[in-house]
């Protein structure tokens, strides 16, 4: 939404929005840390501008997210297995597990997305996204315990 009001391309916005999480992260997680994950940031940004324009793959919805679901997991789990992060969340959750050994990566992650599409959505809700959060909401409330 904000590259769209601001003109900005998105790969460039991602960039500058977890500019912050990889100063603290370099501090708490060493150079090797800042230069993985520069490397999967710019990465991923790149490839964000290259299909950007393929919004229409499918018009299916539930198969664009299991689609979409699944290369970026494939993606993030790839990059976190190595050492380094695509945004700010992974670098939260990152730091967040060397505090609190017992409490996993991947939940961390799933439960501040989970809490960042809730907040994104109460504030621009239509029928679809409002069908899509209860749906996500639902299944996954019972991961949050």
């Amino acid at each position: 939404m904000i590259n769209s009001l601001a003109h900005i391309p998105l790969g460039i916005l991602t960039i500058v929005f977890n500019i912050p999480f990889l100063a603290v992260g370099s501090r708490q997680l060493g150079k090797l840390f800042i230069v993985k994950s520069a490397f999967g940031m710019t990465v991923f940004s790149t490839f964000l501008q290259i299909f950007a324009p393929l919004r229409n793959v499918t018009n299916e919805y539930l198969l664009a997210v299991c689609f979409g679901g699944v290369l970026l997991g494939v993606g993030v789990g790839l990059v976190i297995r190595f050492g380094g992060c695509l945004d700010g969340t992974e670098t939260v959750a990152i730091l967040l597990n060397k505090k609190f050994v017992t409490i996993q990566n991947n939940k961390i992650i799933v439960y501040l997305h989970k809490r960042n599409f809730e907040i994104s959505n109460s504030r621009h809700a239509d029928e679809r996204n409002t069908n899509w959060s209860y749906a996500m909401l639902s299944r996954d409330t019972k991961n949050d315990s």
